[in-house]
């Protein structure tokens, strides 16, 4: 089923897709969030999670206030952000103040988590996310319990839910907002768009690897990283050497959401995006098959995971997770 939102205009001068996309993370928004944080983020316990195979994630778990195990809600942010991302920080707290348990999930190598692991992140890594969902929900048990993401973190949902039941896990309801469709076509995109998202996801991107370099001497791809100004160039060095890949092509491909991916989710899914979304383009995702158990909506503005509607910068996917969750 797919519904065409009416009802989100952005305050003057906010309906512009960049500042959605530029204000959802970076700038004056973050001091918003952050104070609107406070009692959450005091609330928050961070822990490591022991996955299979020796992989460790790290998270933060802040329980209802309320403590009736009514309902959990993990959230997974994007590449290259982490658990203290404004927009996951954002709707965590709304969540939170909604009455729901919260649990924010760091991907490998992101946030603080490099030290845990000595294989880099790739975004084909999905059986430990599995088994880090599997651990969160059996640790804190709740009535319900739901999943969301924002951009690969909403790819990594829909991925999750479509492999939740074959896994034995507990998923009732899982949301996506903007999420990652084709890698392939969204690596183009963003290297022939304007350049500052380009410039961001690099520089981002190698602030990681750098970082593994610090933590794991054996690691030396400094002229790599030094030499490679694009996203495709770092992606024909790593690929090889550093998953299971042969090429870059094989790799983004492999964590594509597809017709098959959709059509596996047996959860209540929603889809939020944009109509001018300029990373995550919406052509990418209206070529996929929609099954009728998938709600879709679909915002004429909101950029990337930004949906700002106002300037003290509160967000109508704020609104939308709620909405999606709302505890029986």
């Amino acid at each position: 089923m797919q519904n065409t939102l009416q009802n989100f205009t952005p305050a003057p001068l906010l309906t512009h897709y960049h500042a959605q996309t530029m204000l959802a993370s970076i700038g004056p928004r973050r001091f918003f969030v952050r104070r609107r944080a406070d009692k959450m983020l005091a609330a928050a316990k961070d822990q490591v999670i022991n996955c299979d195979d020796g992989v460790r994630l790290s998270g933060s778990y802040t329980e209802s206030e309320k403590a009736d195990g009514k309902s959990l809600v993990i959230l997974l942010h994007g590449w290259e952000g982490c658990i203290s991302s404004s927009y996951l920080l954002s709707s965590a707290t709304r969540l939170y103040e909604e009455g729901h348990s919260v649990f924010r999930l760091n991907f490998r190598d992101h946030g603080d988590s490099h030290s845990l692991n000595r294989e880099l992140f790739h975004s084909a890594r999905i059986k430990e996310v599995l088994d880090a969902v599997a651990s969160v929900q059996q640790q804190y048990p709740h009535q319900q319990v739901c999943l969301a993401g924002f951009s690969l973190g909403g790819n990594f949902t829909l991925r999750t839910a479509s492999l939740a039941s074959e896994y034995g896990l507990q998923l009732d309801k899982a949301a996506a907002i903007c999420p990652l469709i084709s890698p392939l076509n969204t690596t183009d995109d963003i290297e022939n768009g304007l350049w500052i998202y380009h410039y961001y996801f690099m520089r981002r991107w190698k602030q990681s690897l750098s970082k593994k370099m610090q933590l794991f001497s054996d690691y030396d791809f400094a002229d790599v990283l030094k030499k490679s100004k694009r996203l495709s160039q770092l992606n024909q060095y790593f690929v090889p050497n550093h998953t299971p890949f042969d090429k870059a092509e094989e790799y983004l491909n492999a964590y594509a959401v597809v017709d098959k991916t959709l059509k596996k989710i047996n959860a209540q899914a929603h889809i939020l995006i944009a109509n001018d979304d300029p990373i995550v383009q919406t052509r990418w995702f209206n070529s996929l098959i929609k099954p009728a158990n998938i709600d879709i909506q679909i915002t004429k503005h909101g950029g990337h995971c930004g949906f700002i509607k106002d300037w003290k910068f509160n967000s109508y996917a704020d609104d939308w997770l709620a909405q999606q969750f709302l505890i029986q």
